[in-house]
């Protein structure tokens, strides 16, 4: 007889996350509903984080650790997926927690719905102990989206985002999908859309299940040639999702070309002039408002159409207010 296959597959890259490590792991052992395996995927950390976990190895027979050398999320997500055997995918990031009894939750909702393929959850961030509850829009919300909405609901702040951390996938969703290593910012987001056109059955609900530690060291808050990738990651987007997104996908190119442009504003002005080069390229957007986007987002891009330089300052701005 074969072994039975766990409800929940949770798979959590490590890279020297020692510091977070401990309550990433508390959260998931805190859990009522137990019918999960646990997949560490040490990407090569030079700090305690395999110690740590490998404390818990030897006592939870679903806990597994997977070591590899130091060759990005990506690669350490692929591994984990290699070596998931659950009924239902998960992602978990090692600096992060999950709130609420989040499993339980989850396998109460799928096991009552058993045709979804991908199930939508809402996330909090937590800012230094801060709490910010992040708002899901109602169209986003309910037991049939359309695919439509789902991939609305990935690119959209109103809907779950790009994340991998706050969905579900029905593991033969997933299939032969990967994430592609060569994408090293907005990955996940990649990922999401390619098992979207797997999928059928989308679903989603406003519970809040899971923090999302926001750190200002963190990859996505600071800035290196692996940013670059968001460019080649949105094309391939942009490859994937009917005509009507063109626009959209087109809205997160230019914006990331001012955020890129206001690094460097300053203290480089080749970076500077390639940013703002490139955004005169794209063609202008007036009508802003549809796209879902945040405050933050959205007066940089109207002020773009008229002033790239002082939609930079603008966004700098912003930032500065932010972080006061």
């Amino acid at each position: 007889m074969g072994k039975v296959k766990p409800f929940f597959s949770v798979i959590i890259p490590v890279y020297n996350s020692s510091e977070y490590l401990q309550k990433c792991i508390s959260s998931i052992l805190c859990q009522e509903f137990q019918d999960y395996e646990a997949i560490f995927v040490d990407d090569g950390s030079s700090d305690e984080s395999i110690s740590i976990i490998s404390k818990y190895i030897k006592q939870h027979h679903n806990f597994k650790l997977i070591k590899q050398e130091n060759l990005g999320v990506s690669a350490a997500r692929n591994n984990g997926l290699k070596n998931a055997t659950g009924q239902y995918i998960m992602f978990m990031d090692s600096d992060d927690y999950w709130v609420n009894d989040i499993l339980k939750r989850l396998n109460k909702v799928l096991s009552s719905h058993k045709s979804v393929d991908i199930l939508f959850f809402n996330i909090f961030e937590d800012i230094d102990n801060t709490f910010k509850y992040h708002h899901v829009s109602s169209e986003f919300l309910g037991e049939n989206l359309s695919k439509k909405a789902a991939i609305e609901g990935i690119l959209s702040n109103k809907g779950y985002r790009g994340y991998s951390f706050n969905k579900v996938f029905k593991n033969t969703c997933i299939g032969k999908n990967k994430f592609d290593e060569s994408i090293t910012y907005l990955e996940d987001m990649l990922f999401n859309i390619t098992c979207v056109q797997n999928a059928t059955k989308f679903m989603g609900i406003d519970d809040c299940l899971y923090a999302y530690r926001w750190r200002q060291t963190s990859v996505v808050n600071t800035f290196g040639p692996s940013h670059m990738t968001i460019f080649e990651a949105l094309q391939k987007i942009d490859a994937l999702v009917p005509g009507e997104f063109h626009d959209a996908i087109l809205v997160k190119e230019k914006f990331t070309c001012i955020d890129f442009a206001s690094r460097f504003i300053f203290k480089n002005k080749i970076k500077y002039n390639s940013f703002k080069d490139k955004f005169h390229k794209k063609k202008k957007i007036y009508r802003l408002k549809k796209f879902g986007l945040g405050k933050t987002e959205l007066l940089p891009l109207i002020l773009g159409n008229f002033s790239f330089t002082i939609s930079v300052l603008t966004l700098n701005l912003i930032k500065k207010i932010k972080e006061r």
